[in-house]
């Protein structure tokens, strides 16, 4: 996934496919991401947000609803 070749919204498509396929599959799966990013968009300042817990912790469902509250506030999520 290059920035310079994908939108935002493209990379969520993009990130969509994977995790579907991701979540058919019937052996192990990984997904492997370094933590100092792979390309421009996951320099700090960009649109990739990486955390360090786990899905099912308060670190990332309060990380989750702090950037909805953003996204609520700048309008790019609307209310209703």
């Amino acid at each position: 996934m290059a920035s310079a070749a994908l939108t935002t919204e493209e990379r969520r498509k993009v990130a969509g496919v994977l995790c579907g396929e991701m979540s058919q599959a019937t052996g192990p799966v990984a997904m492997l991401l370094p933590r100092k990013g792979c390309n421009e968009w996951d320099r700090p300042g960009g649109d990739l947000h990486v955390l360090d817990c786990h899905i099912k912790g308060r670190a990332f469902s309060t990380s989750a609803l702090k950037l909805f509250d953003v996204w609520l506030q700048s309008g790019t999520v609307k209310a209703g």
